[in-house]
């Protein structure tokens, strides 16, 4: 069963690397104090950093409230564009 939300943007906003604010994230995957995986209007993403903690998460509005030091943000591509066969034309 999908519940995911089909929100049409995304932002995110990171104040002094500290507190970030995300949304169109429908659903956070998985999290710990250094990684937190989440699916967005965008696609799948991560943000890695130091003491990472959710402060809040609204999925009905979907906003993502996160504290801790920001190191990295990625995000996964779902495609397999980077794999091709080695065919040119």
């Amino acid at each position: 069963m999908n519940d995911r939300k089909n929100f049409e943007s995304h932002n995110i906003t990171i104040h002094d690397r500290r507190h970030s604010e995300l949304s169109g994230i429908d659903d956070v995957l998985s999290f710990d104090d250094s990684s937190i995986s989440m699916h967005s209007a965008l696609g799948d993403m991560v943000m890695e950093g130091e003491e990472l903690k959710i402060d809040s998460f609204s999925s009905e509005k979907g906003i993502l409230s996160i504290s801790g030091k920001v190191i990295a943000i990625y995000y996964l591509e779902s495609d397999n564009r980077k794999h091709s066969s080695g065919k040119r034309k």
